[in-house]
């Protein structure tokens, strides 16, 4: 009456998932955003019979996926002299009746202009957004962010690649030689083969050993009434996880790792955006000052500094630039207190170093009911029980629907950066809204977008962000969080995964094929 049953499931093998829909494990496993593709999924479990009616007693499951796709190693020697760059080039555009991203063949290269470097792209970067909220890219493509005057149509902030050409105007030409690995922060035309771009937005790949925590899903697999059940959940799996759901253990081990390409497309804008928003906005470093560009002063980073602007209020804290804003906290001895969608997500972003967090949503209705998360009480709340005086920074992408929640948790003196509207930009019941609160707090109020700035006050964002940051990156102190890549031809499903909210950190797009030039 003892026996022990083993299961081993195949990828041919159909399963029941939430007891609802029927679908041969691979597409499951397609479906759910697991890495590049799965490479091997070998699960074991093991029960008696006395609770075959009730629960699995064990899970052991090991997750392996491949390394991520290796370009062609030929594509390096191709571009270390100044080739003839072809007139036309591929690139993603937006289809006029489908309204979808597709991949045209015909697109012009771009001609280079004054100080600027032509680049081939490796990978291209495609940030983070919640879902049904408004980032830069999907709003570009729905046609409600058109790029600054001058800059690309063509969507893409940010980017990986190596320089083809360089235009004779450059001042940088020792550091900035054809053939050099660098990535970029730009104004648009990051969904292309090629892009051009000013020689002050152009970094050099950092040297990066170890290249990050890989973000995937844990599955849960548990029997009742003799059906097998799977429920998915995020995590961070740069180690073996241990869970208990009601006698269902899971064990999770994945080894993946991503090439500098991918490092490299990670960083430009989420690390920047970053950077900007909490030193040069926040001076979550204390009050320290540098160069002055325009109306802006740089903030010299000082671990010891960050003392007076300690507890700092991330609002939708598990993308790309939440991410980033949880490890600068953590490595420069601030308190991070965090929003996110989900549980899941909340725990993430406690492994990367934040102090605590509200969930705002839960979306997963097996979860809700056995993890104790559903929708937490108010924010505001939560943060003042933890710290009574309130946020001393505030990074806010969400706008309206956090508004008057803002006020509340905000200190006296603190300092609200706002640098997104993912719920929308207009307050409501505005006609009641009373500022009195900006002098009862003597709150500093922010607006900041990075896109339309200046190649001046660029160049000295990035210097300072070279000079505070790489050194961190090439330590591994801090690292890009990838959720997953997609081909350069399914930019479209990257923007619906991204748009239903299934990631944590950066999703990119991946040249796949060698790009030969004539």
């Amino acid at each position: 009456m003892d026996k022990i049953a083993f299961l081993i499931l195949s990828f041919s093998h159909k399963v029941l998932i939430e007891g609802k829909k029927r679908k041969k494990l691979k597409d499951i496993f397609a479906s759910m955003g697991v890495g590049i593709f799965v490479e091997v999924i070998f699960i074991l479990i093991i029960m008696s019979k006395s609770e075959v009616t009730s629960t699995g007693e064990f899970v052991h499951i090991t997750h392996l996926t491949s390394n991520s796709e290796k370009l062609i190693g030929s594509c390096l020697k191709d571009v270390e002299r100044d080739v003839n760059i072809p007139k036309l080039m591929q690139a993603v555009i937006v289809d006029t009746q489908t309204k979808k991203l597709v991949l045209s063949d015909n697109i012009p290269t771009p001609e280079l202009r004054s100080q600027e470097v032509l680049k081939q792209n490796q990978k291209l970067n495609f940030t983070k957004k919640k879902k049904g909220v408004n980032r830069a890219d999907l709003m570009q493509a729905a046609g409600k962010y058109p790029p600054p005057p001058g800059a690309s149509e063509i969507i893409g902030l940010e980017i990986s690649g190596v320089i083809v050409r360089v235009h004779k105007d450059c001042t940088h030409k020792e550091a900035l030689k054809v053939g050099t690995k660098v990535m970029a922060l730009l104004s648009g035309g990051g969904y292309a083969q090629y892009v051009s771009v000013h020689e002050s937005c152009v970094v050099p790949l950092p040297h990066i050993k170890d290249t990050g925590y890989i973000h995937t899903n844990i599955f849960i697999f548990f029997l009742l009434n003799n059906i097998l059940y799977i429920y998915t959940y995020t995590c961070m799996c740069t180690y073996i996880s241990r869970k208990k759901k009601k006698n269902v253990y899971v064990y999770i081990k994945k080894k993946s790792e991503y090439d500098e390409w991918t490092v490299g497309a990670a960083i430009p804008e989420a690390f920047i955006t970053a950077y900007q928003i909490l030193f040069w906005y926040g001076k979550a470093n204390g009050v320290n000052e540098g160069e002055e560009v325009g109306e802006e002063k740089t903030a010299v980073v000082d671990q010891n500094q960050a003392k007076s602007n300690k507890v700092v209020l991330i609002h939708a804290a598990a993308s790309g630039v939440g991410t980033t804003l949880v490890q600068y906290c953590r490595e420069f001895g601030l308190d991070a207190f965090v929003t996110v969608g989900s549980d899941d997500k909340k725990q993430f972003c406690i492994q990367l170093g934040a102090k605590g967090g509200v969930v705002f949503v839960c979306l997963f209705f097996f979860l809700r009911e056995r993890r104790g998360g559903g929708i937490n009480k108010d924010f505001n709340k939560a943060l003042l029980e933890m710290y009574p005086k309130g946020a001393n920074i505030v990074l806010d992408c969400v706008g309206q629907s956090y508004f008057k929640k803002n006020i509340d948790a905000i200190a006296e003196d603190g300092r609200w950066v706002v640098y997104g509207f993912l719920s929308g930009s207009v307050l409501e019941n505005s006609t009641a809204f009373d500022m009195a609160f900006l002098l009862r707090k003597r709150i500093t109020f922010i607006g900041t977008t990075l896109r339309v700035r200046s190649h001046q006050y660029k160049q000295l964002l990035i210097r300072n962000f070279q000079r505070d940051i790489i050194p961190l990156l090439e330590s591994g102190k801090i690292k890009p969080i990838i959720s997953k890549v997609f081909s350069i031809k399914h930019a479209q499903q990257a923007h619906d995964f991204v748009n239903a909210s299934e990631n944590v950190g950066k999703v990119l797009l991946l040249w796949q094929n060698k790009i030969s030039h004539l």
